[in-house]
């Protein structure tokens, strides 16, 4: 009844349009007139008919291109997913759904920040604010949770629709790569920590052997100073000699340092933070004025277990240097200790010293923590400051790495393991 309406309908509207564009005398009355007239309706039935097969053909060839990227959508090696701008999925192929655990159905209208472990969820909005604002290339790599609760790592490309309301990504399992990478980096660490164990060990050796040659001239030397009348010529070359030999004493103090192992009863409890504004104190006497010294400690930053002399050794060697690469211009020299969670596996501290100097080049970040190697003019460093600093570092099992670039600044992190409650290191 409702489709016999609904023709009735429109054969009545379709009366009413050709009254409205054929007024009245307009139609034909000979018999010729006529024929004319039929013969072009029927010419006109005969071109819907054509364009009719044509459409009819066009869409099947849709449908079937239609089918051809749905398959290849769905089951596409790499996931796709569709966001609006809150980061709420809108759409997802079947990779995709797998790479987050989750069935494809029960995507749609949940965020994705909820498949990404906490610690990710800070570069995810980022990633997705970037692509929003058209940035190119935006892509990140964030930590994810597979459907058997395992740490994964899903590398997202991401790039804005034409009409800007929405943001399509393309997402990968990089996995397997990341662990290649990690234990990668995990053998060469061990075989760098053997190089320089055996390198310490060398070194040791042979520090040990000129302290013992080095004592008794500086003992000598300093009886000799005191015997000789200070008007005696032989009183300035005394004087030498035992400068000359305290430096080479001090010399072979830092070498034993690179090859000295602490003992359990050497190492005491030590306020990093306490110990860095003592630093920084000291540092305003002897840095020049155009260098703004900064100092931030956390509160409540506990403890670590180590020899006092040697992490001031440790601050005072990173500050130093940070001072020398902003002598010529001036800039920001800034000291931070504050908590760093697990970043060790255990309880940590992390200690920053950043400055706003010329910063340096790949190749030379690449040789920095070599014994022997400086920039500075000769006479003026031993080049074995930041090699006595990675030295000890190591010895507490603690990590330092360096980040910088030229005419940006550097900056030097050292993560050191804390002392639990108990008082003992984690």
């Amino acid at each position: 009844m409702r489709r016999e309406e609904t023709a009735t309908s429109l054969r009545q509207r379709a009366v009413a349009r050709v009254n409205l564009k054929v007024p009245d005398g307009a139609l034909p009355t000979s018999l010729e007139d006529l024929r004319r007239l039929l013969h072009e309706l029927y010419v006109h039935q005969a071109e819907l008919e054509l364009q009719n097969e044509e459409l009819v053909q066009a869409r099947g060839e849709l449908e079937v291109a239609s089918e051809k990227y749905a398959d290849l959508y769905d089951f596409a090696p790499v996931g796709y997913l569709t966001l609006d701008r809150a980061g709420v999925i809108r759409a997802s192929n079947l990779r995709g759904a797998s790479l987050l655990g989750v069935t494809r159905s029960t995507l749609p209208g949940n965020r994705l920040e909820r498949f990404v472990r906490p610690e990710g969820r800070a570069t995810l909005a980022a990633f997705i604010e970037a692509v929003f604002l058209g940035e190119r290339p935006a892509s990140c790599e964030l930590p994810a949770l597979g459907a058997d609760d395992e740490r994964r790592y899903l590398r997202v490309e991401g790039s804005l629709s034409d009409q800007g309301g929405e943001c399509r990504l393309a997402v990968s399992d990089v996995t397997e790569q990341r662990r290649a990478t990690d234990e990668l980096a995990r053998v060469e660490g061990e075989v760098r920590h053997a190089q320089i164990e055996a390198i310490g060990l060398l070194v040791g050796g042979l520090a040990h052997d000129l302290n013992n040659i080095l004592t008794p001239i500086v003992a000598h030397a300093e009886l000799a100073v005191g015997e000789v009348e200070v008007s005696s010529p032989a009183h300035d070359d005394l004087l030498q000699i035992r400068t000359a030999a305290g430096r080479a004493a001090d010399l072979v103090q830092q070498l034993l340092v690179i090859g000295r192992r602490k003992k359990a009863g050497d190492l005491a409890p030590v306020d990093v933070g306490a110990l860095a504004k003592e630093t920084v104190t000291f540092l305003r006497a002897s840095v020049p004025s155009t260098i703004d010294l900064r100092v931030h400690v956390d509160p409540g930053c506990g403890l670590v277990l180590a020899d006092l002399s040697q992490i001031h050794q440790v601050l005072l060697n990173l500050c130093t240097n940070a001072a020398y690469a902003m002598s010529e211009r001036g800039g920001v020299l800034a000291v931070t200790v504050e908590q760093a969670g697990e970043a060790l596996g255990a309880p940590s501290l992390r200690l920053l010293v950043e400055d706003t100097g010329r910063g340096m080049s790949p190749a030379l970040l690449a040789r920095i923590f070599e014994p022997y190697f400086t920039t500075k003019p000769v006479g003026q460093g031993s080049g074995l400051g930041l090699a006595v600093v990675r030295g000890i570092v190591a010895e507490l099992r603690g990590e330092i790495t360096v980040r910088s670039k030229e005419g940006e600044g550097t900056t030097f992190e050292v993560l050191l393991p804390m002392m639990e409650a108990s008082g003992s290191s984690p």
